[in-house]
């Protein structure tokens, strides 16, 4: 029983020792191709539940598009569910080797502890640590926009 009891505080004590990460402001997604016509960035921002995309063309004649969708409180929740921010914040800026050969980018910014981090990486590639979060972003973008 003595063994018992000096585990579990050992463990609550641990427990306490663990930093708690701060997520602040506005989430932002994108994606880009810098090589393509037509709308090649396409940028995203998640405030509370209003989730908006902007479309833009490299080609300064075309007019910039934009989407809006309220999301359930259960969305936004999954979106942050899927967001590791351990993990996030320990990501370096840029994986792998985003939009070489017009391959695209994508990027993740979050603003954690008052400093906004970015994580920009290679179009479609699965990240540890964000990608469920990232998939339902790529699913809502694509399911605004599909018919544009």
């Amino acid at each position: 029983m003595k063994k018992l009891i000096i585990v579990l505080l050992a463990c609550l004590a641990l427990s306490c020792e663990d930093e708690t990460i701060n997520l602040e402001g506005d989430l932002k997604y994108g994606t880009s191709f810098g090589e393509c016509i037509g709308y090649c960035l396409t940028e995203a921002s998640l405030d509370e539940t209003n989730f908006v995309v902007l479309q833009k063309s490299w080609d300064t004649g075309k007019e910039s598009k934009q989407f809006e969708k309220t999301l359930s409180a259960e969305e936004v929740q999954a979106i942050y569910d899927g967001i590791d921010l351990d993990k996030f914040a320990q990501l370096p800026e840029t994986i792998g080797c985003p939009d070489c050969a017009d391959g695209g980018a994508e990027w993740l910014e979050l603003v954690i502890d008052g400093e906004s981090k970015r994580v920009t990486f290679e179009y479609h590639e699965d990240i540890e640590g964000i990608n469920p979060a990232i998939v339902k972003l790529r699913s809502l973008v694509e399911d605004l926009t599909a018919d544009q």
